[in-house]
This record gives C-alpha cells, sequence and structure tokens, in this order.
C-alpha cells in the first residue's frame, strides 16, 4: 500500500513545475476568495517569490537569478491557464456547453480566470 504523504509541498516538490504552479494557483486564488482581491498582477507576484526564492536557496550565481526570472514566467503562465481551464470546467452551461471565458462575470468560485 502507498504510504500517505505527511506534507502535501515540499522544498522537493516547490522544486519542480507542477509544485510552483499549484502553489501558485492556491496562493492566488485564496487571495481572490479570502480577501476580494484580484490584480492581474498578483499571479506573476507570487510566482516570481516562489522562483526567486528557490534560486536564492540553489545558488549565489546571477545566471540562476536570470533564469528564475524566466522560470517565474513560465510558472505564471501555466498556472493562469490552470485557473481559467478550472473556472470553465466548474460552471458548464445548460445544454451541456461551457460557458465562454470572454464573460466577466464575477464569480465566488474558487478558480477564476486571472485575465
Amino acid at each position: 500500500m502507498a504510504e500517505i504523504p505527511s506534507d502535501l509541498f515540499t522544498w522537493t516538490s516547490l522544486g519542480t513545475l507542477s509544485g510552483l504552479t499549484g502553489a501558485t494557483v492556491v496562493v492566488t486564488n485564496t487571495a481572490a476568495r479570502a480577501f476580494d482581491w484580484a490584480p492581474k498582477w498578483l499571479g506573476l507576484a507570487i510566482a516570481l517569490i516562489l522562483c526567486l526564492g528557490l534560486a536564492i536557496m540553489n545558488s549565489s550565481a546571477i545566471n540562476g537569478y536570470a533564469l528564475a526570472l524566466l522560470n517565474a514566467c513560465l510558472v505564471y503562465l501555466t498556472a493562469a491557464g490552470a485557473s481559467s481551464a478550472g473556472a470553465a470546467a466548474v460552471r458548464p452551461k445548460s445544454g451541456g456547453t461551457l460557458e465562454s471565458i470572454d464573460t466577466d462575470e464575477q464569480s465566488s468560485a474558487f478558480f477564476h480566470r486571472w485575465f
């Protein structure tokens, strides 16, 4: 039988694209839901903080920081896509079709469009 993990996020899991993306989605969507505060740049700021934090922990070379900036952009866009896909999947229209992503309707759902 598989062992149940004792930690949901670990430093090792945050060192992966899926870990960084998950953390970015969770923190950004939690801020939007809990504080009704969702500026478009928040997800990028969270991704940048996480990626720079990992670069500081793993390397002191300047090229590590430059790579962290590029990785932050990748993490941000991946997280934004995941959140948008989650928003589209949880709001089906009658008749079995999904609601258009272009609507500006405010939802209280955890997943929402970031831009």
